[in-house]
């Protein structure tokens, strides 16, 4: 990275909340913040989220931890995100569907 005053955010993408951290190059946590989201359960079996309401999460995590570096400039992004989760795209990349997480189990069979 460029200069010593350079910041790393780490960005959680999990079935509950995002949370996001920054790091200075030493390795020190400068700011976090956590942004909580609804599990939708419509039926039996079913566990879906909004996949609007984790990219506004997203968002405003990542926003609230770069209002707290006082300017410092943000070097590098890092995003990690639940795993076993499906959303559907239609052909400009948005939404069409929930976002399937993996303790949905109405496909089990």
């Amino acid at each position: 990275m460029a200069g010593s005053g350079d910041v790393v955010l780490g960005v959680d993408i999990g079935t509950t909340a995002t949370k996001v951290i920054a790091y200075d190059t030493s390795g020190s946590a400068l700011a976090t913040a956590s942004e909580a989201y609804p599990l939708n359960q419509p039926e039996p079996g079913a566990a879906e989220q909004d996949p609007q309401q984790i990219a506004d999460a997203v968002g405003a995590a990542v926003r609230s931890v770069v209002a707290d570096l006082d300017g410092a400039p943000v070097a590098g992004l890092s995003f990690s995100a639940a795993m076993h989760s499906l959303i559907g795209l239609d052909g400009g990349g948005y939404p069409l569907t929930p976002s399937f997480i993996w303790a949905d189990i109405r496909a089990a069979e």
